[in-house]
């Protein structure tokens, strides 16, 4: 099984929180995971956000081990993913129960790559057949 990690998943991995590092560590996610661009984009967003040039500096360097060392590919936007875009947004526009934009993009990517988003968003849950784990949650909560 391989993983898709969205923006909080990599934030939770970033700052060590309990239960994402633990449910990475048992999804053995070395070699396992990928990220979309589109996640990698909002991170660093989050990061040159920071008034702190130094902590931004450091955060910048961590973000960037975290991708090379622990992430093995960074996905891109293909034709695939642009068409199930599209076939995502019109079902949720249909129904009334729209998502933001980036994360029909991220959601778009797993599916084509048949991938299980780890992340933290519950109205993923409004996208059909995604697989979705929420690591940050400790089990039966």
């Amino acid at each position: 099984m391989t993983y898709l990690l969205d923006t909080n998943a990599l934030v939770g991995i970033l700052r060590k929180e309990p239960a994402t590092i633990r449910r990475a560590r048992e999804a053995g996610l070395s070699g396992k995971a990928c990220v979309s661009f589109i996640s990698v984009g909002e991170l660093l967003g989050g990061v040159y956000a920071t008034k702190s040039l130094a902590r931004r500096a450091g955060e910048v360097r961590q973000v960037m081990e975290l991708l090379t060392e622990r992430v093995g590919l960074i996905l891109t936007i293909d034709a695939a993913i642009a068409d199930r875009f599209g076939q995502i947004d019109a079902h949720l526009r249909a129904r009334g129960s729209l998502i933001p934009h980036n994360d029909i993009w991220i959601a778009a990517t797993a599916l084509v790559h048949d991938l299980v988003l780890v992340s933290e968003d519950a109205h993923f849950a409004r996208v059909p057949e995604m697989k979705v784990e929420n690591w940050a949650a400790e089990p039966g909560i």
